[in-house]
């Protein structure tokens, strides 16, 4: 298992996902305090839980199949590294399964601890 770990942790930093796998709290990569957490660290992050966006978005096709549109959530990281202020902004969708299950997914997300707050990530998603 070990052993797993050190490849594991090698292949994430030569990919340069280290924010990725620290804010997944994962048992390798240490997190470490930045001055604030960047879109782009973010956006590295929703790539690396696009399978849980996707099984939102699954789910949501189950229960209703012929809604189709694009969702727009918005968050920030606060400085413990937690997302704070998720909001669904898209009004048709507020209260939907997929808008449920993607705040919950995003609430789970951890980032390094930051100095100041983030700005605020917009993310997209169409279904």
């Amino acid at each position: 298992m070990k052993l797993f770990t050190k490849v594991v942790t090698l292949v994430f930093m030569l990919a340069g996902a280290t924010h990725a796998v620290a804010q997944f709290n994962l048992p390798f990569g240490s997190p470490k305090e930045v001055d604030k957490v960047s879109k782009t660290d973010i956006s590295k992050a929703v790539l690396f839980a696009t399978g849980d966006i996707n099984k939102c978005r699954e789910d949501h096709k189950k229960k209703e199949p012929k809604v189709t549109g694009k969702l727009l959530a918005r968050f920030t990281v606060d400085t413990s590294g937690k997302t704070s202020d998720i909001t669904i902004v898209s009004t048709e969708f507020k209260g939907s399964t997929f808008a449920k299950c993607l705040s919950n997914v995003i609430a789970d997300w951890s980032f390094p601890k930051g100095k100041t707050k983030s700005d605020p990530f917009d993310l997209p998603q169409t279904f």
